[in-house]
């Protein structure tokens, strides 16, 4: 009888870690993490702040967010990652674009969200109820079956023709330093923003930047410069340098 008791507190316990993983983002990166991801006070303030961001999306709030974090901090990990196949198995008629400076690094951050989303869809006791559509399912292009959900991933110039997104995700759109410098290239970068990437989101859809900064004059600094003069969209900007400046977020002392 105890071996009973003791397994059902198990399955019991398992049942709750796993409606709490499907519920908050910062419980679903740990429980998917499997012991890996730890909880720490830059990954706790920005997942609240993601978890909200997508609320503000279900909402039609039309959100906008700009990262900035230091290198190998989490934020692709968090965001580009992890955060498609939470919001795909949590909303599953939801469509994402992630784009970045080049068609080979999207389609890898897509391949993980989408492998991502399939660890949790194993069986019927998984978080995620809703399996993959067999029919798409590339590291590029990938959906759900029966619903008009997935994720789709593009280089910065891609036409991302026909695909509309409730999210997306621009995750580095210049690839390093050399290119930053080259006027022409940043430009056709705030070009492709204009043209193709903003114009595909749906009524009331997310626009998420994430870019390390090479040049005061990048598309971070385009829409920061548009955001200050009144004439752009508002950017809620979640700046975290690695050395604590005055009023730091996560209460950090200077320095």
């Amino acid at each position: 009888m105890e071996i009973k008791d003791k397994l059902q507190n198990e399955l019991l316990k398992r049942k709750i870690e796993k409606e709490r993983a499907r519920r908050n983002f910062l419980e679903f990166l740990i429980y998917d993490g499997e012991g890996n991801y730890k909880k720490a006070k830059h990954i706790e303030f920005l997942t609240n702040k993601l978890q909200q961001f997508v609320e503000d999306v279900k909402e039609g709030k039309s959100p906008r967010m700009y990262i900035c974090l230091p290198p190998r901090h989490s934020k692709s990990e968090t965001t580009t990652k992890k955060l498609p196949a939470w919001v795909v198995g949590n909303n599953p008629e939801f469509e994402l674009i992630i784009a970045a400076y080049n068609a080979d690094l999207a389609s890898d951050f897509g391949k993980i969200a989408r492998d991502t989303y399939k660890k949790h869809n194993k069986n019927g006791t998984s978080i995620f109820k809703e399996e993959l559509d067999k029919d798409k399912s590339a590291a590029s292009s990938w959906g759900v079956n029966l619903h008009r959900g997935g994720v789709t991933s593009t280089g910065v110039g891609g036409s991302a023709t026909g695909k509309g997104a409730h999210i997306a995700i621009i995750d580095d759109p210049i690839k390093n330093r050399e290119e930053a410098q080259s006027g022409l290239k940043r430009q056709r970068v705030i070009d492709w923003y204009k043209s193709t990437i903003r114009t595909r989101l749906a009524p009331g859809g997310g626009l998420i930047v994430i870019q390390t900064r090479w040049h005061d004059q990048d598309l971070a600094g385009y829409l920061m410069d548009e955001m200050a003069t009144g004439e752009g969209e508002s950017f809620e900007t979640i700046i975290l340098p690695a050395i604590a400046e005055e009023n730091d977020v996560l209460g950090r002392k200077v320095g």
